[in-house]
């Protein structure tokens, strides 16, 4: 089990956001502790920030990376808290850690799941890790090919459409972020019946929309101080990606 999270859009209070972001990467923990990264896109010139390493999130969040990133104005940030599977990529090697990422680092992926068509899978892409969850990125890349960067987000979706295709057994909940260019970003979430994905609707009060693994997470990280509770209470129910749709944001 992983835990993934993360969010979409420019905040209309950024440090209100990055305490929100926080908490809910730290709590993130309780679905996985041997790895934690992040991948994130920066409003107006389009800088992208990566970074993950083999340690819990909870630590993650007190390194300079994710410091720094409190004093930027984010449009897009995808997290990770890895549980190793067995016989699947050790955490101890970094490159076997999400995010995975495109070689320009303008494509991103997360995943909380296993999957059992890897095997097969990954003689048919060009593979950099020991990790299964890996070959979703390259399918995702695979089926850009020479599709323009400024193509409407429908345009881009062949390869997502050959994930469906392909994977039948193994376990998927997946968020896959692109910046095509500085001012043009995409999201897109998707799982099947054996993972969770849920989407809290911030819009109103932050100008943001938050996904996650699972509602326990959200309830503990906005619990988790007097400024968080008050911020949050007000917004409609979580809401749960319905299986096997694609989330366009």
């Amino acid at each position: 089990m992983c835990g993934i999270a993360g969010f979409i859009g420019r905040s209309k209070k950024p440090k209100l956001s990055y305490e929100l972001m926080s908490s809910l990467f730290e709590y993130l923990e309780i679905r996985g502790t041997d790895a934690a990264g992040v991948w994130a896109t920066e409003t107006g010139d389009g800088r992208v920030f990566y970074h993950k390493e083999p340690i819990r999130s909870s630590d993650f969040i007190k390194k300079p990376f994710w410091q720094k990133l409190g004093k930027i104005k984010l449009n897009m940030l995808l997290a990770h808290a890895r549980a190793t599977s067995t016989g699947n990529g050790h955490a101890s090697v970094n490159s076997n850690n999400h995010p995975f990422v495109s070689q320009d680092k303008r494509i991103a992926m997360v995943h909380n799941g296993t999957l059992s068509e890897f095997q097969y899978l990954k003689d048919r892409y060009q593979i950099l890790s020991e990790t299964d969850s890996e070959v979703l990125l390259r399918m995702y890349e695979h089926g850009l090919g020479d599709t323009p960067d400024d193509e409407e987000p429908e345009d881009r979706l062949k390869g997502i459409k050959d994930i469906w295709s392909y994977i039948s057994e193994g376990a998927m909940a997946v968020a896959v972020g692109e910046r095509p260019h500085p001012n043009i970003r995409y999201l897109f979430l998707f799982h099947n019946a054996k993972r969770p994905l849920w989407v809290a609707d911030l819009r109103k009060p932050l100008g943001q929309l938050f996904f996650f693994s699972s509602p326990d997470v959200w309830y503990q990280a906005t619990s988790s101080s007097t400024q968080l509770k008050r911020s949050c209470a007000s917004i409609p129910d979580l809401i749960e990606i319905p299986v096997s749709q694609v989330w366009v944001l």
